[in-house]
């Protein structure tokens, strides 16, 4: 039986809360410097943005209006990191992984 949408957009959501609690957690007290530095971190970091903008791509039009976020913009984000990986800037990376992710992760934590 295929899933309904509220069951795929809950999937969703939990993969996008876990990879933002794994960008938190491995961020936490991290210098920008260190984090350009750790080349693991860094593509870790990428990484896990990828799969919020995969899930996010996901979402149903009701999920999106009821927690208001700039979904396109994560969605733009994972095309771009998969098709011009060494166009990204460390700078851009580290600011949404340290600003935008804990307010993600804050909207849809529950």
């Amino acid at each position: 039986m295929k899933p309904t949408r509220e069951e795929q957009d809950a999937v969703a959501l939990d993969e996008i809360r876990e990879m933002c609690g794994r960008i938190r957690k491995s961020l936490k007290g991290v210098s920008f410097l260190t984090f350009v530095r750790n080349l693991d971190l860094y593509d870790a970091t990428v990484k896990r943005l990828e799969v919020i903008g995969e899930a996010a791509s996901g979402l149903s039009e009701e999920a999106k209006d009821f927690y208001r976020m700039e979904w396109e913009k994560i969605v733009a984000f994972r095309h771009l990191a998969v098709r011009h990986y060494a166009k990204l800037s460390p700078e851009q990376i580290y600011e949404i992984a340290t600003v935008h992710v804990p307010i993600l992760w804050k909207l849809i934590k529950s």
